[in-house]
């Protein structure tokens, strides 16, 4: 008789949806999010090809004047990295303190789609808040044990 193999305890529903969506906001920032002069442009291609793209400058002008390509980036920089931190902290960390990652990504894409007019020009921008606002509530709600099994007496 073979005995079944369990997942750790600390291996939740809440926690395994926090990887799938913290992936899925990273090839967000892959898909194309800007029109300048008919091409589209993922936010990748600044973040990554900063330099190769000297229209971007033209069109981050358009939002204001005083806006620079680096400044643009921030946010979708300290996005993914909170990501990849929200993807590590799933797997290291064995308690719900996990769940400061997911948090601070959902911060950060709240807080930078909001504030950067630049982002709010793209497609779809409210696509990219999605993923991390719905990661930091079911965080919070694994935090708080709302999906806790009531033992039974």
């Amino acid at each position: 008789m073979s005995k079944k193999k369990q997942l750790p305890h600390y291996v939740t529903i809440p926690r395994l949806s926090c990887l799938v969506l913290s992936i899925v906001t990273v090839v967000l920032q892959c898909v194309p999010f800007w029109n300048i002069d008919g091409k589209m442009y993922s936010i990748a291609d600044l973040v990554l090809f900063i330099y190769k793209y000297p229209e971007f400058n033209a069109f981050l002008k358009s939002f204001n004047p005083t806006n620079s390509v680096n400044q643009a980036i921030v946010i979708p920089v300290f996005l993914f990295i909170s990501c990849f931190a929200t993807f590590l902290a799933v797997f290291m960390s064995k308690t719900k303190g996990y769940a400061i990652a997911p948090t601070i990504a959902a911060i950060v894409a709240v807080g930078g789609f909001l504030w950067k007019a630049e982002l709010r020009g793209g497609n779809l921008w409210f696509l990219h808040i999605l993923p991390p606002v719905i990661m930091c509530a079911l965080a919070l709600l694994d935090a708080f044990k709302v999906f806790d099994k009531k033992e039974a007496k």
